[in-house]
């Protein structure tokens, strides 16, 4: 049986990567992603440890680390949502397409 080449498609992402995968609270996520982010920058740039930039910011050391690296959203945990998104929508292409 032949089938034309089918040509990919594309969705553009929302700019919030939390979103596009269908993730509980993804503006929290987001948000809290950028200020990581910032966060590891100023550690990164200056020679802050992570006790005195929570000093400045008012919160506890342990804070600082969970900014920096959160366990509750980690690489494996986006990439296993990936991987179960694209076999949904391989069975779903292979039910409709026999």
């Amino acid at each position: 049986m032949n089938h034309p080449e089918e040509q990919p498609v594309f969705e553009r992402g929302t700019g919030n990567v939390y979103t596009d995968l269908g993730l509980d609270d993804a503006d929290e996520l987001f948000a809290r992603s950028q200020l990581g982010f910032q966060v590891w920058k100023i550690l990164k740039e200056s020679d802050l440890k992570q006790r005195e930039i929570a000093a400045l910011l008012g919160i506890k050391q342990p804070e600082v680390s969970h900014l920096i690296e959160p366990e509750d959203v980690t690489a494996n945990h986006l990439i296993q949502k990936y991987l179960v998104d694209c076999n949904q929508a391989r069975l779903v292409y292979a039910l409709l397409n026999p």
